[in-house]
């Protein structure tokens, strides 16, 4: 039997998956507000090197090249912090540039501001960073080594779509849907406003009714918030962008973005402080119910929004200090 397309999309997204850090929508989200905030001339500059593309554009970009040997740099998309250590305490191992997410950030921002580099290498290291400071947001992205940042922490996922109680999978949905034809067929120009009225919300009805489903699958607590906390709330990247200036305003941007060229450094440090000590949210839930439950989204999305918010501010922030000509 031939599953309905929303069952698809659900088993879809249920499926686990890598560790990508918000997924595309959220990088997106965080390419888009960085895009918004660019000063005139920085901006040329950034569409010169990535060559007519956007920060949101290429804000998936290191995902989507994981495959190519050049540019698998899987460390770069993490750090590991145990609960009791502070991130500058932590071991290091490794060549710079090729152990962690934070490293990476300064590698790439080193290129990006050297201007005896080519446009290509420069172009690269700003995909890398368009994506990595939104990971770096990502509080599982500073994660627990035990369980891999979530990835090991399985938990049970809901997917509902829509419906209506009043009709449901097992109802005689294409009779229903008959009927209603035969009705609109009868209605002719001259039918009153109420009949024709009564008739759409009918036919709203059956679809949503046809398009009820709730599928419960496995996940992974990464992927929860990669991923599923953000497609939950149903609006596209630029949609979500702004949403969250709407709802969140502007007042606290200036101080969330409050550094200059030699305080880069230190700015990449306290955002990965700022991950590990939020992390511990994500853990958090009711004994009785599990990370995918409604209430646990309900909880966890204010969190989810202020760190998309945060990223997309920062990444305006430093890409505007490093290009600066002035």
């Amino acid at each position: 039997m031939t599953r309905p397309l929303s069952t698809l999309i659900a088993l879809a997204l249920l499926t686990p998956s890598a560790a990508l850090a918000w997924g595309q929508t959220g990088h997106r989200v965080v390419g888009t507000l960085a895009d918004d905030r660019l000063d005139p001339e920085v901006q040329a500059e950034v569409t010169r090197l990535l060559g007519g593309e956007t920060l949101a554009m290429v804000s998936t970009w290191a995902d989507e090249v994981r495959t190519d040997p050049r540019y698998h740099h899987g460390p770069w998309h993490y750090t590991s912090v145990p609960d009791d250590e502070a991130y500058p305490d932590k071991p290091r191992s490794g060549g710079e540039g090729k152990e962690d997410i934070v490293e990476a950030i300064k590698l790439n921002v080193a290129i990006l501001g050297d201007r005896e580099r080519s446009d290509e290498e420069r172009g690269i290291a700003l995909r890398w960073i368009a994506h990595l400071v939104g990971d770096l947001h990502q509080p599982l992205h500073v994660g627990r080594a035990k369980d891999q940042g979530g990835n090991r922490i399985k938990c049970r996922w809901a997917v509902e779509f829509g419906g209506t109680p009043e009709l449901t999978d097992g109802d005689d949905l294409d009779g229903k849907i008959a009927k209603l034809l035969d009705r609109t067929k009868a209605l002719t120009e001259d039918a009153t406003p109420q009949a024709t009225a009564e008739a759409l919300a009918e036919a709203v009805k059956l679809l949503r009714a046809s398009q009820k489903r709730e599928v419960v699958g496995e996940a992974n607590l990464h992927a929860i918030w990669d991923t599923f906390l953000i497609d939950m709330q149903g609006l596209g990247y630029v949609e979500y962008a702004r949403f969250l200036v709407a709802k969140r305003g502007t007042k606290e941007e200036a101080a969330w973005a409050a550094f200059e060229a030699d305080g880069i450094e230190a700015a990449v440090l306290a955002w990965t402080a700022e991950s590990k000590e939020v992390r511990s949210q994500a853990y958090e839930r009711p004994p009785e119910q599990r990370y995918g439950h409604y209430s646990y989204r309900d909880a966890k999305i204010p969190l989810v929004n202020q760190r998309l918010h945060q990223a997309g501010v920062r990444l305006a922030r430093l890409v505007n200090v490093v290009l600066r000509t002035k």
